[in-house]
């Protein structure tokens, strides 16, 4: 942890300083050096990250997380980054040590993701609870104190796409983009089945998740049923194993 502030090239370069250093002297003890010249001390912090859609009471403990309520003393103020606006309803704080406060904040999350995977499970025992009210889930903003916050990107946000000149050209040129919304024929049934099973692979934000999708797709090619050929006739799907990546593309 003590190196971890370092990225990957000014890691390479000092390792290939450190290789030639031991290459030209090598009766010197170069690992002090080493760690001298580049071993940082290792910070002690916690870090807060907001928790959308889960209200706390008081400070709770879940997993070895501290989940506490926004208006509690020790949460950090907000700033640019660090939002607590609703649907903020609760902060997670965890207790992380290193030199990069970039991975820091990364390991917060995953101890902050597993103790929000438990809590959800663990709450779903309530017969009271609606499977609506069990999708609370990490926000982005996420602080130190008050004067270093930052926010991670979600991998379920989503960016403004505007469908419009050659995007458009490309979307319309595939023969997928024929496939009508009440199928007619077993064949189409079946590329319906592997467009949607394509679809959520494409929205998943776990790549274990979206894998499985994919095969799940692909699999329907044993029906023999699903790949588009020729829109224009009534058999409009076919095997044929040249046109696979016209179903997946784009």
């Amino acid at each position: 942890m003590r190196f971890e502030y370092l990225d990957l090239k000014e890691l390479d370069k000092a390792l290939w300083r450190y290789t030639c250093e031991c290459f030209l002297d090598r009766s010197a003890d170069e690992v002090q050096a080493f760690i001298r010249q580049y071993a940082r001390p290792i910070i002690d912090a916690t870090c807060y990250v907001a928790v959308e859609y889960l209200s706390v009471d008081e400070e709770r403990h879940v997993a070895g997380v501290r989940l506490l309520p926004p208006t509690a003393p020790e949460v950090p103020r907000t700033g640019p980054w660090f939002r607590l606006d609703p649907p903020v309803g609760s902060v997670a704080a965890v207790a992380v040590t290193g030199t990069s406060y970039k991975l820091m904040a990364g390991r917060t999350r995953e101890a902050a993701d597993h103790a929000i995977r438990v809590l959800r499970i663990a709450t779903r025992a309530h017969s009271w609870i609606s499977q609506r009210q069990l999708r609370f889930r990490l926000g982005e903003a996420y602080a130190f104190d008050d004067r270093f916050s930052g926010s991670h990107t979600s991998p379920d946000t989503a960016y403004d796409l505007t469908y419009a000149g050659d995007i458009a050209d490309v979307a319309e040129s595939q023969r997928v983009f024929k496939l009508p919304q009440v199928t007619r024929n077993r064949m189409e049934r079946q590329a319906d089945l592997a467009v949607r099973w394509i679809d959520r692979a494409m929205m998943a934000t776990e790549p274990n998740a979206a894998l499985l999708y994919y095969f799940f797709a692909l699999s329907r090619r044993t029906c023999r049923f699903v790949i588009p050929c020729n829109v224009a006739s009534s058999s409009s799907w076919t095997s044929s194993s040249s046109s696979v990546p016209e179903i997946f593309n784009g």
